[in-house]
């Protein structure tokens, strides 16, 4: 029988849509822990870092809280770790919204604007295909998004899913213990309360 993580840490730095992911997960009765300070992030076994707005503020943010060190550290030490949206964007190297910007340096790769996009903000459903086996994504599944960036890793092979909106983006990636979503999970209905629960039951 597969058992859930004991507690699931939820990263508030001020960026983060926090209310809606706790309700999601306090739905699926996975206990949680919402905090802006390493040590009690510490004693978690899952760390989340949502995300929403502007990159450069961000980072600064999670600076400000003197998050950087121990969001790096929690990814070196092969931890469990889910990035949504914004919080995906984070673990690149860098982004060019509003110039160019230094990110956490978790997933070599660079964050730019959508190519083509029908308008300006992608918001609303859209389909994750799937491009390589993966349990939480076994078919094409809609999800929620809100986001006028995307991600480009350097490497394809991490990549999980796709979405094309104008061209095509990544929409979904996962190296070693790190899981980047694009989509909000929280607002995903079926599809994305089934990936929080997999990846509280260490399915992912």
């Amino acid at each position: 029988m597969n058992k859930r993580y004991a507690l699931i840490g939820i990263v508030d730095y001020g960026a983060g849509n926090i209310g809606s992911l706790s309700n999601a997960l306090t739905h699926l009765q996975i206990k949680h822990e919402i905090s802006s300070t390493p040590k009690k992030l510490s004693i978690c076994d899952g760390i989340i870092l949502p995300g929403v707005g502007a990159f450069q503020a961000a980072i600064q943010k999670l600076e400000n809280c003197d998050l950087i060190p121990f969001l790096k550290d929690w990814a070196i030490s092969n931890k469990p770790f889910l990035g949504i949206c914004l919080g995906m964007q984070l673990m690149l190297d860098s982004s060019e919204e509003d110039g160019e910007h230094e990110g956490l340096g978790l997933i070599k790769g660079k964050v730019s604007p959508l190519v083509d996009p029908p308008r300006s903000i992608h918001i609303g459903w859209n389909l994750v295909k799937p491009v390589q086996s993966f349990r939480a994504l076994q078919k094409s599944e809609y999800a929620y998004f809100v986001h006028s960036f995307a991600c480009y890793p350097e490497d394809v092979d991490i990549v999980i899913g796709v979405t094309t909106y104008g061209d095509q983006f990544t929409s979904m990636f996962k190296r070693k213990n790190m899981i980047g979503v694009q989509f909000h999970p929280e607002k995903s209905q079926r599809f994305g309360l089934k990936l929080l629960k997999e990846f509280s039951n260490k399915l992912i």
